[in-house]
């Protein structure tokens, strides 16, 4: 008697597991990986087109829009921690979607096809900056040139340590970051989506960073906002990707010069 019922037990636990896995946490990271390899091809609406100053490069620009109803950010354990609390002004409030008046921030927008190798210019010398700040990484999402030092600073009168993981470069592995030490200069030499930053003393603690090729690309703050200057004229394929939300496809957006060309895509949940 006792085999069978557990027989019909296991057998049931195995079919509702798929299903119970994704509520649990908000969304784990598979569901996250998941939702991020969904890559979908759209038509942009466009925005009327702004005139730009006498220039032989245009510009792109527009806004990321978020259907539906917006998933509740929820407190993070940063907020019970008195050595997370030193500075005021920071939101103890999970940061992975962010959706403000229906717009959505955390959105990458980059050129991904089109773009003329023998313009793009340099990379920068000066670093991009990875902040922890109460208890919590800024921005959540960075996106920075190949080859650019990225800086990672500590803010906060306490410990972390950064664990990032790479796959197209040298993974920088898992560094301790004591109270007041120096930033931590790391180099990303090529091109990769979506290296995981995280804080195992504080495991709410992630964030994204992106290596781009070439400089024409935007992330979007709080008013789902980008803008990509200097970009040669020319028909190119766009994308904007979102670390739950997947990825869009926009093939076919003319920029010329003098001209900036606009456009706003939606993501749906």
């Amino acid at each position: 008697m006792l085999r069978p019922l557990l027989r019909r037990i296991s057998l049931l636990l195995a079919l509702l597991l798929p299903f119970l896995l994704p509520a649990c946490g908000g969304g784990g990271g598979a569901a996250k990986a998941k939702a991020a390899a969904t890559t979908r091809t759209v038509r942009p609406q466009m925005l009327p087109a702004e005139d730009l100053p006498a220039s032989d490069t245009g510009a792109l620009f527009g806004e990321i829009r978020f259907a539906g109803e917006a998933p509740a950010r929820f407190p993070i354990g940063a907020r019970k921690m008195s050595e997370c609390c030193a500075h005021e002004d920071v939101e103890h409030l999970s940061d992975i979607v962010i959706v403000e008046e229906g717009k959505l921030a955390g959105v990458l927008v980059r050129v991904t096809r089109g773009y003329p190798a023998d313009l793009v210019p340099p990379t920068p010398a000066e670093p991009a900056v990875l902040d922890q700040r109460g208890c919590i990484y800024t921005p959540h999402v960075l996106a920075l040139r190949a080859g650019q030092p990225l800086e990672v600073h500590n803010s906060d009168p306490t410990k972390h340590n950064v664990n990032a993981k790479a796959t197209k470069n040298a993974s920088p592995g898992n560094e301790y970051m004591g109270e007041g030490q120096k930033p931590i200069r790391l180099l990303f030499e090529h091109a990769e989506s979506a290296i995981h930053f995280k804080c195992d003393i504080h495991p709410w603690m992630e964030a994204q960073v992106h290596v781009v090729e070439h400089p024409w690309f935007a992330v979007t703050g709080t008013d789902g906002a980008f803008r990509i200057e200097g970009v040669p004229p020319g028909t190119y394929t766009i994308e904007a990707l979102h670390e739950v939300y997947g990825r869009l496809v926009v093939k076919d957006v003319r920029v010329e010069a003098g001209r900036a060309t606009g456009f706003a895509l939606t993501f749906e949940p």
